[in-house]
């Protein structure tokens, strides 16, 4: 049956493209050395974050990205994509297969400094509020054991204070999770 043997061939594909981003991340996780900051697309990185998890994330669930497709920041890009990957996973992990999350950003002026707004939200359960003043600890998970290392949210955190920046977190059960990441505007590497 070809139709048969076309979709096989199809999904073996689209299979393979998927273990080469995966591999391909792999090997940029590896090379990260040096904090290097330098003026990146922020629409494009967190877009690759979303295309390299494609494969993590159900099918029935919803990404929504918003963010001006000229808005550039100085920004280290495998740090940066490495922060929007734990952000989508743990949303993704709190939503199941039906939820949603938005990503969107903007630039402001504020007090004469230019400075960007990310936003990361999911409609999730919520993070309990005993849970809200430990979750960028190290080690703190509220997943079962083996689900998860407690480091993620650490590594974001610290991630954004190398950039200068401030992330907090706003959580309402049975609503949903934003985070909200401030990032200096910068106009130099410097």
């Amino acid at each position: 049956d070809r139709e048969f043997h076309a979709t096989l061939v199809r999904q073996i594909e689209e299979q393979t493209d998927k273990a080469r981003d995966i591999v391909r991340t792999l090997l940029e996780f590896s090379r990260t050395g040096k904090f290097q900051k330098q003026q990146l697309n922020l629409n494009e990185v967190a877009g690759s974050a979303i295309r390299l998890l494609r494969s993590e994330i159900p099918s029935e669930m919803s990404i929504e990205l918003d963010i001006p497709a000229d808005l550039m920041v100085w920004m280290d890009k495998q740090r940066m994509q490495q922060v929007f990957l734990n952000l989508i996973k743990n949303a993704v992990d709190a939503c199941g297969s039906h939820g949603k999350i938005w990503i969107t950003a903007r630039e402001f002026y504020s007090e004469g400094h230019k400075e960007v707004e990310i936003l990361v939200s999911d409609n999730g359960p919520g993070i309990p509020p005993q849970d809200l003043e430990k979750i960028f600890d190290p080690f703190f998970t509220s997943k079962d054991v083996g689900k998860g290392s407690g480091l993620g949210l650490f590594i974001v955190h610290d991630i954004i204070e190398s950039h200068g920046g401030t992330i907090t977190v706003d959580s309402r059960l049975d609503e949903g999770t934003t985070f909200i990441i401030w990032l200096p505007g910068e106009t130099t590497a410097a």
